[in-house]
């Protein structure tokens, strides 16, 4: 729920893309980097989540920077995929109204 402290990812990176789109050169800096902590933020948690799978059952043996450590693949990834945001291409302003309407919905999940 909004308010509670809790961010919804997916959300804030949509949100603060459409305000980059719009914002003047000297404000799309900041939203840029923004956007990348927030993407870095959700790849974090789909790698915590694998981690949990395969060490959770087990009582996490190893840690979750020892885990991600070795995972080289995953690094790369990260690193590499900043360079491949287009930011040029804008959001579609009437898709992104019916997300929105979409995402006002109590059935929203």
């Amino acid at each position: 729920p909004r308010g509670t402290g809790i961010m919804n990812l997916r959300e804030s990176i949509i949100q603060t893309k459409w305000k980059y789109d719009f914002a003047l050169e000297d404000k799309q800096a900041t939203y840029r980097a923004m956007i990348i902590n927030f993407i870095e933020r959700y790849f974090n948690i789909i790698c915590f989540s694998s981690y949990t799978l395969e060490f959770g059952q087990s009582g996490y043996e190893k840690s979750f920077k020892d885990w991600f450590a070795e995972k080289k693949d995953l690094q790369t990834m990260v690193e590499e995929g900043k360079d491949k945001l287009e930011w040029s291409r804008t959001v579609d302003a009437i898709k992104l109204e019916k997300l929105k309407e979409l995402m006002a919905d109590p059935n929203y999940k």
